[in-house]
């Protein structure tokens, strides 16, 4: 199961989305930025949602805070109102996975973790490859077309199908 780590001072956000999430991803709930670093004792999140609205922070703190934290995480999901778009914009250039507007689609967000995981996995495998695990150990090429040949062989490896 996923673990999403969820930085919020919005208490109805987190049981909306922890209620909405929670048959297929496991929510963490993290109002204190100081220990989002760490929100389950067995491990960290592998995806991260930041929402940058505040509610007691200032919005300066909120959006300096949510910068380090996009810096630290490999898959990070900003969520922002529509006044907060540029700098959730900028997040993404720092290197957030993408924006999720609030008020948000459930669906949507749904369909961004899978593939801010699926993303940060494949940017784990490039930096340690496993080719010889997934049958791969014979192929050249490390062009960014190649490694998306690698992670579907990868993919299908366990699957009794005809590709």
């Amino acid at each position: 199961m996923m673990r999403i780590g969820l930085y919020s001072e919005d208490r109805e956000l987190q049981l909306l989305l922890s209620y909405a999430l929670g048959k297929e991803f496991q929510v963490l709930l993290e109002p204190n930025e100081e220990d989002i670093d760490n929100p389950n004792p067995g491990g960290n999140s592998d995806v991260l949602i930041l929402d940058l609205t505040p509610v007691h922070d200032s919005l300066a703190d909120r959006i300096d805070y949510a910068r380090d934290m996009v810096g630290s995480h490999p898959a990070t999901i900003v969520m922002a109102e529509d006044g907060l778009q540029s700098s959730a914009t900028e997040l993404v250039q720092l290197g957030a996975y993408g924006i999720c507007r609030k008020p948000v689609s459930i669906r949507d967000l749904k369909n961004m973790l899978r593939r801010a995981h699926e993303d940060s996995l494949v940017k784990d495998d490039e930096e340690a490859p496993a080719l010889k695990a997934s049958g791969c150990d014979r192929m050249l090429g490390s062009s960014p077309q190649m490694q998306q040949v690698y992670h579907l062989v990868q993919c299908v490896t366990n699957l009794n199908a005809s590709v």
